[in-house]
């Protein structure tokens, strides 16, 4: 079954590498750090365009130890409440970028 195209208009955080890390869970709060990062970036840098070409990956890596809320390896943080703070993060960005 072939995959569908992605619209070149569309502008959502990127799929996470599967060899990044093996658990959902994490790959699913790695994603949300790297939403809310890429707002951060673009907020910072005026930028109104996609902010997910402003980061990668490795952004998203190197920032966990800032969102970790557990010594658990399985579960080092929350992902609802990391989609909750992205999801404020890119109403905000919206927000500014119709001012």
């Amino acid at each position: 079954m072939a995959q569908p195209q992605e619209s070149a208009q569309a502008c959502d955080a990127p799929r996470l590498p599967r060899d990044l890390h093996s658990f959902a869970y994490i790959r699913n709060g790695y994603r949300e750090i790297l939403r809310i990062i890429a707002v951060e970036h673009a907020i910072k840098a005026q930028f109104c365009g996609c902010q997910f070409d402003l980061v990668d990956w490795e952004d998203a890596v190197l920032a966990i130890d800032r969102f970790q809320t557990s010594d658990n390896p399985k579960l080092p943080f929350d992902v609802i409440a990391l989609r909750r703070q992205a999801d404020a993060a890119e109403t905000t960005l919206k927000e500014a970028c119709t001012e």
